[in-house]
């Protein structure tokens, strides 16, 4: 006998790359190998991924060997986001290697990518790679070589190939053959389980599981080769059933099939056989897969299911080798069809490309830069690795010896923009690590120096150095070891005004489980940071353990059943975590109406029908026949409607009747993210009843609901009739415990205490009045109608309706809505109408257009862009990207344009709901990620942004990265909050300072924010009352009218607003303006010992802030406080009624009539000038509080500038029902700084005393 097989040294053997092919087996050209050095990423690969069809590309490159660089992207096209990897490869550097990986042997030993690479330092990178019989014999299905031997073989077949360091997509035929007595006949396949029609040989490779399940229903006649003779002959499958020998020396040859299965008929025991296995060329390594996705730069015409995928490509000139990874069954990364990942491929350079294995198996492991061990890259379908048939291995030879420096943020993802931005808060610290790199990226062991610019300090200890944040300010880290540097970027946050955990509520199931648990901190203009453990003190109450497990993690472990809280403390702020341990099942169906389920098949036939389940209850039993077909069989029992399953389950739990089939249950889901999965649990291989859990893979989004309960079949080789049943469907979720109130967060961007009034460009905003055209009188049409009224005579450069005007979208709604715009505004007021979903209700987006034009514009006002975007889907993406490119061009047109300073953006839905429900927010919330991402972005570029909802039925305001978001609330329809957290009905004023729009690289918290634009809210305002909280209180009283507080006392004010029967707390986010006659009013600024002094100086008075609405005692004496809210005032009067010391003489009236003259009470000198009477506003000049008009009728003083001083910080919890904090952490008593020096503010306090009121501003 003679066995050619050819082989290329040994087992491990590289294909190193030194070359470069053109064409798929059509020239190859050698290049020289390059030296490896550390460089700056490509930046190709980010370039290529922002294509015509993707919008709002996220991607961040990083190095992980040279010559070797990923790329980790997401983007959102036409049909949904995408996600995933790219890794690039130099061809030309002469330390990489490519090869291919398997098991021990080609079938039944699957493994996942990170286990074929295990132990093996060369490793760079590896992906997945051909196709296998899954669920069956697990061997490759198409062509793979390993070291130049042929492992496995499908004639025709399509391998990304490498042979002498060329790189080709080629499709390799046969040349192989067994010869006898009889003659010589072609061998279709070696290894594979595919055997159909031809004759294939398995050898030693194979290893020895069972062949006769895939030679069943067709002719066969089966070979066993000894020692170059023929041993046996046989027609009979079950002749290689269970384990078959394949040991040196002997190999099984199989005819099968109508055509084929008598081909080796003429092969009989004792002949000898020479068996020659050859291809139409010879790779070192060899990787199969189907389809052909680029064929020399045209795209393949094949279209298939959106999946996972993994695919592997080669440039024009041979120099460069793409290798990606697509995530799928996400809904930030839904996966990509063939014809989506050939455009992504010969986008990114590719000339030739070819579809790999994908799905679950779509896997890429990688090794970072500085790295010891590969980590899994991508997000794999299944939740976690798929063993897999082989993988594709890039290696590197490089030196060993110190090549490079690397410097990253400890405990960071290495390969994102993470670890290459430090960001941290005053007073607290992160980690960075350095090392020295070898010529392949592994850390060598080295002794470096750290060094960074201002705003930090550092503590260094051996590889790693503490940086704690000293003042806002940015700069760069240094690691320098033995001239090599490397750095990365770092900034200072403003002080921490809040903290937020990545959950409310850790719910372990089981006391085994364990949950992380992170911290991140919140400065004032929403800028967040990661904490470290070593800054946060923790507290538990409950059977919970809390250690860290990282940097800047926790680990959470219960110690028995029950529930606790921890509570994390960072200084003075602190924030508080609910955990349960254990779960409680909550029965989700148990089957008992048949009639709430039907049967679907995929390939199949069956029925469900009633039945007995474990106990003597209802089940629902199935039969199926999967006999029809060998792809992929289904037999469904679909839910009438899915069916909601309440809370955050861990798992599913399902009572089945097993048959022993080896059938696949799976649950199919609907998650909160309006994205469907499955829920997978083990093959029945059983008789009886047997209760089955299907994990809740972590990161689901909730709530879920049940749509169908399916039994699948994958393997090809069976085919069989089946009968189950089901029962006792439930859902094991966390037990019940209060969660920690969320605090509601202030962001001083609406104003608290003054008005926009004095602002150079104002934009009136009003949304959800929700009127219909059939009821022009109705109670919504009014209070539409008053609040254009109101619009039109505060004169605004601009009026946006954002939103549900309208609430049916008839064409009867929208000539009302035009009817009314016209009689209210008298084109005195210019417009735009941005539609919200009730634009949409009842008919598409063109009868809007039909009536207002454009749902999306652009327009410019006074320096500052205006963009309005289309929400109405509840998305920005209606139909596709167009929207979200107008986007992106439309900033980018103003980030250049020196004539543009800031954008304020429009669109009804906002990027968060502050509601515990998040009912009326985006709802897609990669969408929404992404959009935030945008923002910073465009802020970061130098300019300011602000992003303008309604839906939502409140007024509200945070911040997010330095962008100010604002909620707009009802103008009309009923608010869906309680009054005292924004839900009234009323408009905003924007104001802006287009002087103020552009920002320097390290703008001041808040304060840059909100001296560009502010928010002033305007109830609808029937009626304000302005009261004294006297209960309990020994230093104040009523008399005849007026609060009397006696010497060193204080006491509590409260205003409220009526709208009709609904009374409203004049505190954030109602916009007020507090102004005093005697009365110090505290600034809308932190407070200060500045203006304290300034108090002490007034020889009699009070002062009150309203931050706290607390009114103090502070020389006494006759004095009033005026608050006004949208143009309506009250006032309260102060000290006790002026008491003559003498009886007022009598005068006796004559033909002249003489006035009684009532001389003023002793003590009380009148201040110089003429006094303003009791009731009645300050007397004109008197300035008002900072960034607040003086009452109506009092105008500030000419020349007074805008406010911009320290506002209030973002995120200051306050209590419901309290006045809004807008000092930051004030005092009662204490007052504002105003910058100026002691005498001066004394000087100032004696001046303003004379007129008798006090009101200090911060200069600009």
């Amino acid at each position: 006998m003679s066995l050619t097989v050819p082989r290329h040294g040994v087992r491990r053997w590289l294909a190193t790359v030194t070359g470069f092919a053109l064409a798929a087996g059509v020239l190859a050209v050698g290049v020289a190998p390059q030296a490896p050095a550390y460089a700056q990423a490509d930046q190709g690969v980010t370039q290529s991924l922002r294509s015509e069809d993707a919008a709002l590309v996220d991607s961040h490159t990083s190095e992980l060997a040279p010559g070797v660089n990923l790329t980790r992207f997401e983007r959102r096209q036409d049909r949904a986001w995408v996600g995933g990897n790219v890794l690039e490869l130099d061809l030309t550097a002469g330390n990489l290697s490519i090869d291919m990986v398997d098991g021990d042997s080609v079938a039944g030993d699957n493994r996942t990518v990170s286990d074929f690479i295990e132990g093996q330092d060369d490793v760079v990178a590896a992906v997945n790679g051909d196709f296998f019989d899954m669920n069956a014999t697990d061997a490759p299905i198409h062509t793979n070589y390993a070291d130049g031997e042929m492992r496995s073989f499908r004639d025709g077949s399509l391998a990304f190939t490498m042979a002498d360091g060329v790189a080709a997509i080629e499709r390799l035929m046969t040349q192989s053959a067994i010869a006898g007595p009889a003659g010589s006949v072609d061998i279709k396949g070696v290894n594979t389980p595919y055997v159909t029609n031809g004759v294939t040989v398995f050898n030693q490779a194979w290893g020895s599981y069972p062949l006769d399940g895939l030679l069943a229903g067709a002719p066969v006649r089966i070979l066993t080769i000894e020692d170059g003779r023929v041993a046996s002959v046989s027609t009979d499958p079950a002749s290689v059933s269970g384990s078959v020998d394949l040991s040196p020396g002997r190999m099984i040859v199989v005819a099968r099939g109508s055509q084929w299965g008598s081909s080796l008929d003429g092969f009989q025991v004792g002949d000898e056989v020479s068996i020659d296995l050859q291809a139409s060329s010879s790779p070192d390594t060899a990787v199969g897969g189907n389809w052909q996705l680029v064929t020399n730069g045209e795209l393949t015409d094949t279209e298939q299911v959106t999946a996972g995928r993994t695919a592997v490509g080669i440039s024009r000139d041979g120099t460069r080798l793409y290798i990606v990874t697509v995530d799928g069954r996400r809904a930030d990364a839904n996966g990509m069809t063939v014809q989506e990942l050939a455009r992504l491929m010969r986008d990114l350079g590719a000339w030739n490309a070819l579809n790999l294995d994908g799905g679950g198996s779509t896997t890429m492991v990688g090794r970072p830069a500085g790295s010891d061990e590969p980590v899994v890259l991508n997000q794999p379908s299944d939740g976690r690795q798929r063993v897999v048939s082989n993988a594709l291995v890039i290696r590197s030879s490089a030196t060993t010896d110190l090549s490079g420096a690397h410097l990253a943020v400890a405990g960071a993802d290495p390969t994102s923009r993470e670890a290459a931005l430090l960001e941290t808060f005053p007073g607290l610290s992160r980690t960075v690590q350095g090392s020295g790199l070898d010529g392949a990226g592994r850390p060598v062991t080295s002794f470096g120096s750290f060094s960074s610019g201002d705003h930090v300090s550092l503590t260094a200890v051996g590889d790693r150095a503490k940086v704690t944040g000293g003042g806002v300010g940015s700069g760069r880290i240094e690691y320098a070891v033995d001239g090599h540097v490397d750095s990365i970027d770092y900034r200072v946050h403003g002080d921490l005004q809040r903290l937020q955990p990545n959950r409310s509520l850790v719910a372990l199931s089981a006391v085994d489980q364990t949950s992380t648990l992170r911290l991140e901190g919140v400065d004032g203009d929403g800028n967040t940071a990661p904490i470290e453990y070593s800054d946060v003190t923790v507290d538990s109450s409950g059977p919970i353990s809390v250690r860290p497990n990282s940097l800047t993690s926790f680990e959470v472990s219960g110690t028995a059943s029950g529930s606790g809280v921890i509570t994390l403390s960072v200084g003075d702020h602190s924030v508080q975590v609910a955990v349960t341990v254990g779960t409680v099942d909550a029965v989700v169906s148990d089957f008992s109406d048949i009639g709430q389920w039907r049967f679907t098949a995929a390939r199949a036939t069956g029925e469900v029908h009633a039945t007995e389940g474990p106990e003597g209850g209802p089940a629902l039993g199935m039969t199926y026949d999967f006999t029809t077909s060998t792809a992929t069989r289904g037999g469904y029992a679909v839910a009438a409607q899915p069916i909601a399953v309440e809370g955050q389950p861990q798992s599913l739990s399902l009572w089945i009747k097993g048959d022993e089939s080896g059938v696949w249950p799976r649950i199919q889901i609907g998650r909160g993210d309006g994205t469907t999965t499955n829920v997978d649990g083990p093959n029945v291989t059983w008789q009886g009843w047997r209760q089955v859990s299907f994990p809740i893979p972590a990161g689901t989004a909730y709530p879920i609901e049940v749509k169908q309960i399916r039994f699948m079949e994958t393997r090809s080789t069976v085919s069989y009739h089946g009968d189950v049943a089901i029962a006792d469907l439930a859902a094991q979720v966390p037990a019940d415990v209060e969660l920690p109130q969320t605090p509601y967060v202030h962001d001083p961007v609406i104003v608290a205490n003054g008005s926009v009034a004095d602002r150079p460009t104002r934009i009136a905003v009003m949304s959800d009045a929700q009127f219909v055209g059939r009821n022009p009188d109705s109670a919504l049409v009014a209070s539409a109608r008053r609040t254009l009224q109101e619009i039109r005579a505060a004169q605004p450069d601009l009026l946006v309706i954002n939103g549900d005007l309208v609430d049916e979208a008839s064409d009867a709604d929208f000539e009302l809505a035009k009817r009314i715009l016209d009689e209210e505004l008298e084109g005195s007021v210019p417009f735009i109408y941005v539609p919200g979903n009730h634009e949409l209700m009842g008919a598409g987006i063109d009868n809007f257009e039909k009536h207002f034009g454009d749902s999306r514009t652009a327009t410019t006002v006074n320096g500052t862009r205006i963009i309005t975007l289309d929400s109405s889907t509840g998305n920005l993406h209606p139909g596709g990207i167009d929207q979200l490119a107008f986007l992106e061009e439309e900033l980018a047109a103003a980030q250049a344009d020196d004539a543009i300073t800031g954008v304020v953006l429009f669109n009804h839905h906002p990027i968060d709901d502050p509601t515990p429900q998040k009912a009326s927010q985006l709802g897609d919330r990669t969408e929404a990620a992404a959009l935030d991402r945008v923002f910073a972005e465009f802020r970061a570029g130098g300019k300011q942004i602000a992003h303008i909802n309604g839906h939502v039925g409140l007024f509200h305001a945070t911040a997010r990265d330095g962008v100010s978001r604002v909620i707009i609330g009802n103008s009309g329809k009923a608010p869906a909050a309680g009054a005292d957290q924004g839900g009234f009905v009323g408009w905003t004023m924007l104001g802006i300072d287009p002087a103020r729009g552009v920002v320097d690289t390290d703008p001041e918290i808040v304060a840059d924010r909100i001296a560009w634009l502010r928010a002033e809210t305007k109830p609808q305002t029937d009626e304000v009352r302005l009261t004294a909280e006297l209960d309990g209180n020994q230093d104040a009283e009523m008399v005849d009218g007026r609060l009397v507080i006696a010497e060193g006392g204080q006491v509590d004010l409260s205003a409220v607003l009526s709208q009709g029967s609904i009374e409203v707390p004049v505190q954030w986010p109602v916009s007020a303006q507090w102004a005093g006659n005697g009365v110090l009013v505290a600034a809308e600024d932190v407070l200060g010992e500045q203006q304290l002094l300034a108090a002490q100086a007034l020889p009699e008075g009070y002062r009150f802030d309203p931050a706290t609405g607390v009114l103090a005692w502070n020389g006494g004496g006759q004095a009033e406080l005026t608050v006004t809210v949208n143009g309506v005032e009250a006032t309260l009067l102060i000290g006790p009624a002026q008491v003559d010391p003498t009886p007022t003489p009598t005068v006796t009236p004559t033909p002249s009539p003489t006035p009684t003259v009532t001389p003023a009470p002793t003590g009380t000198p009148a201040p110089t000038g003429t006094p303003a009477p009791t009731g009645t506003p300050a007397p004109t000049g008197t300035p008002a509080p900072t960034g607040t008009p003086a009452p109506t009728g009092t105008p500030a003083p000419t020349g007074t500038p805008a406010p911009t001083g320290t506002p209030a910080p973002t995120g200051t919890p306050a209590p419901t029902g309290t006045p809004a904090p807008t000092g930051g952490d004030d005092k009662p008593g204490v007052l504002p700084d105003t910058g100026a020096g002691a005498a001066g503010v004394v000087l100032a306090g004696l001046a303003a005393a004379v007129a008798g009121v006090m009101v200090l501003r911060r200069r600009s």
